[in-house]
C-alpha cells in the first residue's frame, strides 16, 4: 500500500525512473507531480514489485508539474492533491484551460465524496486514495486511463472524418445550386424586354430550382440511408433483424445500427433533434462514435460507458445546439438476458411470445438527452428473454404521426398491434406497425422521422 512520511525532502525538480533496464514498446509513460519525495520512492518501489513495464517521472511542485504536462509528453499524470500552498485541483483547471489532454488521475489522502466529485467535475479521470492501494491497482487505473484517452482519440478522429465528408459535399451540392440559379437569373435579365418572355423565364426558374432541391433531396436522402442497415430482413447470430427508416425531411437526425460479437449481439437507435444537414452531421458523428467504441473494445464495451463516451463526444460536436435521445440494448445469449441504457428516449418494448397470451414490457429508465451537459452518468438495466420474444425500437415520428385533425397515433395503437400481431416475424411486425400509422395518417404528410426496429431473439 502507498503511504507518505510526515516530512518532505529529498531530490527537487524532475527524476525519470523505469522498472526495466529495456522498456517494453507498450509501456506507458508517467508523470508523477507531488511534492513529497517520499512519495515518489513509494511509487517506484511498488511498481518494481510487479515488474511494470511503466516509465516514472517524477515534478515536485505546481509549476514544473504544468510545464511537463503541457510538454505533451507523457501518456497518464498522477497528480497529488496538495502540492505546498497551492492545490492539485487548481493546476488541473489550469492544465485543462491550456488543451492539455493527457488523462489526470488524482491522488487524495483521505476519502471525501465532495472533493471526489470536485475533481472529476474538473477534468479527472479517476482518483486513488494514498495507503489504500497496491501496485497491481495502480497499474490498473493507469493502464484504463491511458487506454480511454486512446480510445476518444479514435472516437474524434472518425467524427472529424465524417463531418469533413458531409460538408464537402454539402459544399459542393450548395455550388451547384448556386452556380445553376445565376446562369437562369441572367437569362431572365436578357428576356426582361418582354412580359410573356419574362413570365416563361420566372416559370423555367422555378422549374430549375425544384429540380435542384429534388436532385439535392435524393442526395442527401443517400447520405441518411447510407447510416443505417439495409431494409430488408437481416439474418444475424442472435436474432432476425428488420428496420427501416423514413426521413420526413431532406436530411434528418435518425439513425440505428447493430454490432455482433461472439455470443453477443446490441441494437441501437438515435434521434437527434432538429433536420436538415446539422441534424444529419451530429447524427453522423454520433453513430460513428457507437461504431468505433463498439470494435474497437470488440463488443465489451459497457452500455453506462457507451453513453457517456456519447454524450460528450455530442457536447463538443454540437456546442449545445443540439441533442439527441438514444437507447441501446445488448442481447446476452450465454445468460438469456437484456441489458439496456437509456438517454432520454421514450420506452422501447420487449414483446414476450412463449405464454399463451403475448406481454408487452416497457424498457424505461430516467436519463437525460445526450449532449445536454459533459460528464453524464447512465445506468444499465436488466431482464431475462426466451428465445422467440420481439424486441421493438423506434423513434417518437412513430406515436407523434397525426392526422389531419393533429391528433396523434400514440402509445396505445402500438401497443395494441404488437399485441395483436406479436407474434409475427420481424418483418410482418414492421410492416404491421407501419401500415397501423399509414391508415391512421391517411396520407397527411409527416412532420418527423420514423425509424423502426424489429427483432426476433433465437
Amino acid at each position: 500500500m502507498i503511504s507518505t512520511a510526515p516530512g518532505k525532502g529529498g531530490h527537487l525538480g524532475v527524476e525519470a525512473w523505469s522498472s526495466r533496464t529495456h522498456v517494453s514498446a507498450t509501456g506507458h509513460r508517467v508523470l508523477l507531480i507531488d511534492d513529497d519525495a517520499f512519495a515518489f520512492k513509494v511509487v517506484k518501489l511498488l511498481l518494481e514489485e510487479i515488474d511494470s513495464p511503466l516509465q516514472l517521472e517524477w515534478a515536485d511542485g505546481f509549476d514544473r508539474g504544468l510545464e511537463r504536462l503541457l510538454q505533451g509528453e507523457v501518456d497518464v499524470c498522477l497528480l497529488d492533491y496538495q502540492l505546498g500552498d497551492r492545490s492539485g485541483l487548481e493546476l488541473l483547471r489550469a492544465a485543462a484551460d491550456r488543451g492539455c489532454q493527457t488523462p489526470i488521475v488524482m491522488l487524495t489522502a483521505r476519502t471525501d465524496r465532495e472533493l471526489d466529485v470536485e475533481a472529476m467535475k474538473a477534468g479527472a479521470v479517476d482518483f486513488l486514495v494514498k495507503g489504500e492501494f497496491g501496485a497491481p491497482i495502480l497499474e490498473r487505473v493507469v493502464r484504463y486511463a491511458a487506454e480511454r484517452a486512446s480510445t476518444q482519440q479514435a472516437i474524434a478522429r472518425n467524427a472529424a472524418e465524417q463531418l469533413r465528408t458531409i460538408e464537402e459535399l454539402n459544399k459542393g451540392l450548395d455550388a451547384k445550386v448556386l452556380a445553376r440559379t445565376r446562369e437562369l437569373e441572367h437569362a431572365n435579365q436578357l428576356l426582361s424586354g418582354s412580359m410573356s418572355e419574362l413570365r416563361n423565364t420566372t416559370l423555367r426558374l422555378a422549374e430549375a430550382k425544384r429540380e435542384a432541391l429534388e436532385k439535392e433531396l435524393a442526395v442527401a436522402r443517400a447520405i441518411q440511408a447510407s447510416m443505417v442497415p439495409r431494409r430488408g430482413p437481416l439474418e444475424l447470430g442472435l436474432a432476425t433483424v428488420s428496420g427501416l427508416l423514413e426521413p420526413a425531411s431532406f436530411c434528418g437526425g435518425d439513425f440505428w445500427l447493430y454490432g455482433e460479437a461472439p455470443e453477443r449481439l446490441m441494437l441501437f437507435i438515435g434521434d437527434v433533434t432538429g433536420h436538415g444537414v446539422g441534424s444529419a452531421m451530429i447524427a453522423a458523428t454520433a453513430r460513428s462514435c457507437v461504431d468505433t467504441l463498439w470494435h474497437e473494445q470488440r463488443g465489451r464495451v459497457s452500455l453506462d460507458h457507451l453513453m457517456a463516451a456519447l454524450n460528450d463526444v455530442i457536447y463538443r460536436a454540437s456546442r449545445g445546439e443540439f441533442v439527441m435521445t438514444a437507447f441501446a440494448v445488448e442481447v446476452d445469449a450465454a445468460a438469456h438476458g437484456l441489458r439496456y441504457s437509456v438517454a432520454g428516449h421514450l420506452p422501447q418494448y420487449l414483446v414476450k411470445t412463449s405464454g399463451p397470451k403475448v406481454e408487452l414490457t416497457s424498457l424505461r429508465a430516467r436519463a437525460v438527452q445526450l449532449g445536454d451537459s459533459p460528464r453524464q452518468q447512465f445506468t444499465v438495466q436488466q431482464l431475462e428473454y426466451r428465445p422467440g420474444d420481439r424486441l421493438v425500437l423506434y423513434t417518437d415520428g412513430l406515436t407523434e404521426a397525426v392526422d389531419a385533425h393533429g391528433a396523434e397515433w400514440g402509445d396505445r395503437r402500438l401497443r395494441q398491434v404488437l399485441t395483436d400481431h406479436g407474434r409475427a416475424t420481424a418483418q410482418r411486425l414492421v410492416e404491421k406497425l407501419m401500415a397501423g400509422v399509414a391508415g391512421f395518417t391517411a396520407g397527411h404528410p409527416a412532420e418527423d422521422d420514423i425509424t423502426l426496429v424489429a427483432a426476433e431473439l433465437k
